[in-house]
């Protein structure tokens, strides 16, 4: 089809008018044909449509068949699949501290320097000044 699209035949045959229309300016043989041919294409659609969903059913059944068995095992999904961090890879404890357009960001001191910072210390400021003051928790409940 040539700049005829699925959405602009359906608009135009949503109308009861428009398909009266057309069926009143047609041949009865011309219809009968198309009422032919749009029965096999519904028909081979339906097919693949029912097939697809079986399909969707079966694995759907199957999947809630693993999920039993793995749990009945004792196990939980996100243990088999690994959903847990791996241990030794922790987080980089941030070192510097800047204002980025009002909010407030943290630098970890590794890769690309911040542009605020970096602007910063092109124009002289100390990379200290940055520096996030580490602070020591006490116990005052002792």
């Amino acid at each position: 089809m040539t700049g005829i699209t699925p959405e602009a035949v359906h608009a135009f045959f949503s109308s009861a008018r428009n398909v009266k229309r057309f069926t009143t300016h047609c041949d009865y043989r011309l219809l009968q044909s198309l009422n032919e041919s749009f029965s096999e294409a519904l028909d081979a659609k339906k097919a693949a449509h029912e097939k697809s969903e079986r399909q969707r059913i079966e694995r759907e059944e199957k999947r809630c068949e693993l999920l039993a068995l793995i749990t009945g095992e004792g196990f939980s999904p996100e243990e088999l699949i690994g959903g847990k961090a791996l241990p030794g890879r922790a987080r980089r404890t941030m070192k510097y501290s800047y204002s980025d357009n009002g909010k407030i960001r943290q630098w970890s001191g590794v890769g690309k320097t911040p542009r605020t910072i970096r602007d910063a210390l092109n124009n002289g400021t100390p990379l200290e000044s940055f520096l996030i003051e580490k602070q020591e928790f006490s116990n005052d409940n002792r």
